[in-house]
């Protein structure tokens, strides 16, 4: 690409042009298809994301601010939707995250005693629960369990969203400390 040509494309396409959008793409997507892929290590979500990055740049063209280059700008909204996939897969421990996690850790073992294992995570993870305060217990089942967020959960429980993120964290605290070291990965489900 020539010297400025970016600098047009951007004026393009904050014009409206599909056409410049392309280019844009053209320059981009390899690019950032690679550095999601890094992370997420999935080809469904580092495809979703670029598209999505893509179909954001499209719809508020008219607001882009950036007029050299937008590099730094595409590579923000990727890594913001980064974060977001990193929040649901920690925000909902499921089996096929033990799994993955099991799969990481351990080989050779069979799907039954796998089922097993997940099953006994989880009657832990609910006896230590049962053992927070009520209002802790409650806001990390919906924040960390249902994927709740704050201000829901204040709302459901008619608390303040301060007493809410004070009970999330001095709950979770609690469960890591009953729950550590028996189980190493909990800190990717119950992290704040």
């Amino acid at each position: 690409m020539a010297e400025g040509s970016e600098q047009q494309i951007i004026r393009e396409l904050k014009d409206g042009s599909q056409a410049a959008l392309g280019h844009i793409y053209d320059l981009y997507a390899a690019r950032l298809t690679a550095f999601c892929l890094h992370f997420t290590k999935t080809t469904e979500d580092t495809e979703e994301i670029v598209e999505d990055v893509f179909i954001s740049i499209w719809n508020s063209r008219a607001f882009i601010r950036q007029e050299e280059t937008l590099n730094g700008l595409i590579f923000r909204m990727a890594r913001n939707r980064l974060i977001n996939v990193f929040r649901q897969r920690v925000n909902s421990p499921d089996f096929a995250d033990f799994v993955d996690y099991n799969n990481l850790s351990v080989s050779g073992e069979d799907e039954v005693e796998r089922h097993l294992e997940f099953d006994d995570f989880m009657r832990d993870v609910n006896k230590a629960l049962d053992e927070l305060p009520k209002t802790q217990r409650d806001v990390v089942r919906h924040s960390k369990i249902e994927g709740m967020n704050n201000k829901e959960i204040a709302n459901a429980m008619g608390l303040s969203e301060q007493t809410v993120k004070n009970s999330l964290s001095l709950g979770l605290k609690a469960l890591r400390k009953r729950l550590w070291p028996g189980y190493t990965f909990l800190m990717l489900f119950f992290a704040i």
